[in-house]
């Protein structure tokens, strides 16, 4: 169950961090009412930032923080930089493919004491 909390925390992590990039930008400002407009995105942000942050805690009960934040954080990134290339039309470049590469080793000689 601590493994599945942790890669919540990390979707969530990343999920807020795409939904502030989305309202930064405007994006979705013509599609959403004046009203709640400015306001609904960084609104979930905080709340994928609040369920993340008790997944995480609720995943560092049953694992060491050696482990828990360094995987937790890789993930939070990867799922990122994917989601910002396939939905928000992002650039990967050789450096930041490289640069997963080395996260995903990362992750699995951490994963792999």
């Amino acid at each position: 169950m601590a493994v599945f909390a942790l890669f919540f925390a990390a979707l969530a992590s990343a999920a807020a961090t795409l939904l502030l990039r989305c309202a930064g930008s405007g994006l979705f400002a013509a599609r959403l009412p004046a009203l709640i407009g400015p306001w609904l995105l960084p609104g979930a942000a905080l709340g994928a930032y609040g369920l993340g942050f008790l997944a995480y805690g609720f995943a560092l009960r049953e694992l060491p923080a050696s482990l828990a934040y360094p995987v937790m954080t890789s993930l939070a990134l990867l799922v990122t930089v994917s989601a910002s290339w396939l939905w928000l039309g992002e650039q990967l470049g050789l450096r930041a493919l490289g640069g997963i590469v080395l996260l995903l080793a990362g992750i699995y000689l951490i994963g792999t004491r």
